[in-house]
């Protein structure tokens, strides 16, 4: 089978941005139209690429999937400014974050020659057991979209470079 063009050939081949903004122009400006009112003025047509890429041929699945992060974004505020500024959540105490970094081995460590952050994960080094006495399952989720949001904000700004 042959690959489309619009898709990646990863990780060595990659359309150019104005590309795929011009190839999926059709299905982003649909998408721009149906989240009229979710949308703000931080949603470009780089962000409402990503759904048309992802949801290829499914219009009504990216509508809503691009509703859902619109509401995550919305209701999770106080962690996306933290990931901007680089802070750790708030609700995170010393302790907890001192938990986080003694037992859990695993962080972005650099870029690929793309600018693609490498997440390392040193499985066993974990001490699972110790970082759940001290991290509730809630406090680690937080914890993990923390980190997520920070690599999605970093992808972003290089995207848009």
């Amino acid at each position: 089978a042959t690959v489309p063009e619009s898709v990646m050939s990863w990780p060595l081949v990659r359309p150019s941005l104005d590309d795929l903004l011009r190839e999926h122009r059709g299905i982003i400006s649909a998408l721009r139209r149906s989240l009229a009112v979710e949308v703000e003025a931080q949603v470009d047509d780089v962000w409402l690429l990503r759904y048309a890429l992802s949801f290829k041929d499914d219009l009504p699945a990216a509508i809503q999937a691009a509703k859902a992060a619109i509401t995550w974004r919305r209701e999770n505020s106080n962690l996306v400014q933290a990931a901007a500024a680089r802070e750790a959540p708030s609700e995170l105490t010393e302790q907890e974050l001192a938990a986080i970094h003694q037992c859990f081995v695993a962080a972005y460590y650099c870029c690929t020659r793309f600018g693609d952050p490498v997440f390392i994960s040193r499985l066993c080094a974990y001490n699972v057991n110790h970082l759940m006495e001290v991290v509730s399952e809630a406090k680690l989720e937080l914890w993990f979209n923390f980190v997520n949001e920070c690599a999605w904000q970093y992808c972003e700004a290089e995207t848009l470079q």
